[in-house]
């Protein structure tokens, strides 16, 4: 009977003990990003990119090049300065909140992106192209209901094992030991305290470990109405020379649309592009710098269930150039295939026509394919120790 009293003492005791900050895990992160930088470079994986979460780091190898026979010429890196730096300040309520202070630090995303080109008959001198891009996103969408669901379910089970840790532990003989010992001496108190907790805290490792398993299978895509805002700029080193440098593109552009909880989007977007000296074509065939404005507008159906490890897509983009008014209008299409080898490692296929007439390919093949990898996709999950 006094063995009974003192445990179930014990256990009111240190019902409330709970670790300091809620826990973190790993989420499915990884689309097939469409940085702004890559975008204004023209080898973005589409022209329209899905609103999504941050990684800490997300990288993307190119290649555009001759029957994709070389090696590739293209790069993009992406950061997000509130993971990298704030992560542990953001709460499981912030990262699930949808309000849009919130929003627009959390997903603020930095790019940049380098495209070189060889000297050709087109292109008389080599050329070096650096881009940097910033998105936020103005509304991401709302929490998946199946994730919450699997939040919910792992912390139902860790306080099941707290409200029950007697139960669990009324086979370990170590812990049955420490109990007597405890009973005849308070100074053992301590030691039996402790040994518990390393107990829980393994009990909830493994049940994190469970739950950051199941998650790491579901792509992570929020739901509902999204906005993004996003800019960037494009400077050209000719000859690969800093001193040869100039400014040859600005954009700005918003991107709006909805997602399902089957994993379908309609998005749609709106862009305005100025290259301060472009060169075209006139009627005649001749040559000519203009500053040019175009204005970009088109949509994006998509398709990228939670539990697959495959998208597909197809986008459609009407440009509008107004200066000089000669040049006509044209349309981009492409449809593009994502695979997700791992978790944090994909392989994106596009296929399509440009703006300009061109169809993407060389010879018989496309010519975007591209590599892209994720790092920090840690996020946190409110898990406690001390729920009800």
């Amino acid at each position: 009977m006094k063995k009974r009293i003192f445990s179930a003492f014990l256990t009111i005791a240190l019902y409330h003990y709970t670790m300091a900050q809620s826990q973190v895990i790993d989420f499915n992160l990884l689309t097939a990003p469409a940085t702004p930088a890559a975008t204004l470079l023209g080898f973005a994986t589409s022209e329209i990119d899905k609103p999504r979460d941050a990684a800490e780091f997300m990288a993307s190898v190119v290649s555009q090049t001759n029957g994709l026979s070389d090696l590739p010429a293209n790069y993009a890196v992406e950061i997000a300065p509130a993971w990298i730096f704030g992560k542990k300040k953001i709460s499981f309520d912030d990262f699930k909140s949808n309000a849009v202070d919130k929003n627009i630090w959390q997903s603020l995303m930095i790019s940049a992106a380098v495209k070189r080109k060889e000297a050709s008959e087109s292109n008389n001198n080599p050329l070096t192209q650096v881009s940097v891009g910033i998105k936020v996103s103005l509304k991401r969408g709302d929490f998946p209901a199946a994730t919450l669901a699997l939040i919910d379910s792992t912390q139902e089970e860790i306080n099941f094992i707290h409200r029950n840790l007697n139960a669990y532990l009324s086979g370990d003989l170590v812990y049955q030991a420490l109990i007597e010992r405890a009973l005849d001496s308070p100074a053992w108190q301590d030691t039996l305290e402790a040994y518990r907790n390393r107990k829980l805290k393994k009990i909830e490792l493994a049940e994190l470990a469970n739950l950051e398993s199941k998650i790491k299978r579901l792509r992570f895509n929020r739901v509902g109405f999204k906005l993004d805002l996003t800019a960037g700029i494009v400077q050209d080193y000719v000859n690969n020379s800093y001193d040869q440098r100039t400014i040859s593109k600005l954009g700005i552009w918003l991107t709006t649309g909805w997602e399902g909880e089957k994993g379908f989007s309609a998005l749609a977007m709106g862009r305005v592009l100025k290259n301060p000296d472009a060169d075209y074509k006139d009627d005649n065939g001749n040559m000519q710098v203009a500053s040019i404005v175009s204005y970009d507008a088109g949509g994006r159906l998509l398709w990228a269930p939670a539990d697959k490890s495959y998208s597909l897509s197809g986008e459609l983009l009407y440009r509008q150039v107004s200066t000089p008014k000669k040049l006509p209008a044209s349309w981009r299409y492409t449809l593009n295939f994502e695979y997700k080898l791992k978790s944090d490692l994909s392989l994106n296929f596009t296929y399509g026509r440009d703006f300009d007439d061109v169809v993407i390919k060389e010879g018989n093949l496309v010519a975007l394919l591209s590599l892209i990898t994720s790092l920090g996709t840690s996020k946190p999950v409110g898990i406690k120790a001390n729920q009800n």
